[in-house]
């Protein structure tokens, strides 16, 4: 319960000075990514130690290609039923976090069923279902508020979208497990110590940046295939 309270008070000063960031935008977030990824760089060397190992060298590449999909994120053209693109992010970010934060919970809460006994024993199916169904209704509860394209779009869209948003929480658990399985591999329980009760930046971006990927690969097969 401790750290319950711990990880609760830790987002109530991370989560805003994150959302006054990306408002911000420009110069401030591109600097903050880069800071971000300098991080995230130095927590894979010390979980991995030797920087020849394939494991760093393709989650250096991971983590690089994750920060420039964020910073695409504020500049990239969007399908006009997203919305602009400040919301989108903003809503792309507080959906990953809830949802993790549903994922802990959740499982805390009503968790039996081991999700990765061998990997991660804490995360279970219970606390991965309610945080899938609660990140879907609140992002879409987010674009309806945020994008009057979207609640004027035809009800076929709305469902494609609502299954697009599954996929990138999906993608997102499934970073977190990647990266659960990296700290078993290096016999590591944290990536580092930044957020308490979180860990490292690593634990705390490892669904972000996962989902971000996607994000970008989704929206660009989108102009690709249907144009804007």
């Amino acid at each position: 319960m401790h750290n319950m309270y711990q990880r609760a008070l830790t987002a109530l000063i991370v989560v805003p000075v994150s959302l006054w960031i990306v408002a911000r935008g420009g110069l401030l977030y591109n600097l903050s990514l880069f800071v971000l990824c300098m991080l995230s760089l130095y927590e894979l060397r010390r979980l991995v130690s030797v920087m020849s190992s394939p494991w760093f060298l393709w989650g250096a590449l991971y983590i690089i290609g994750a920060v420039f999909c964020l910073a695409a994120l504020c500049c990239m053209a969007l399908p006009s039923v997203l919305g602009d693109n400040f919301p989108l992010l903003v809503g792309f970010l507080t959906m990953i976090w809830i949802s993790d934060s549903l994922a802990y919970i959740g499982g805390r809460l009503v968790g039996r069923h081991p999700l990765m006994p061998r990997i991660s024993p804490g995360k279970t199916w219970e606390g991965l279902i309610i945080a899938l169904i609660g990140g879907v209704c609140y992002a879409l509860g987010f674009l309806y508020w945020q994008a009057p394209s979207f609640a004027q779009a035809p009800m076929a869209t709305q469902l494609l979208i609502g299954v697009m948003i599954l996929g990138l929480l999906v993608v997102g658990h499934a970073g977190d497990g990647l990266e659960s399985l990296l700290k078993r591999r290096f016999s590591v329980k944290d990536s580092g110590g930044m957020f308490p009760g979180h860990g490292g930046v690593l634990d705390r971006m490892d669904s972000t940046f996962s989902s971000a990927v996607m994000l970008v690969a989704m929206l660009f097969v989108h102009k690709v295939l249907w144009g804007m």
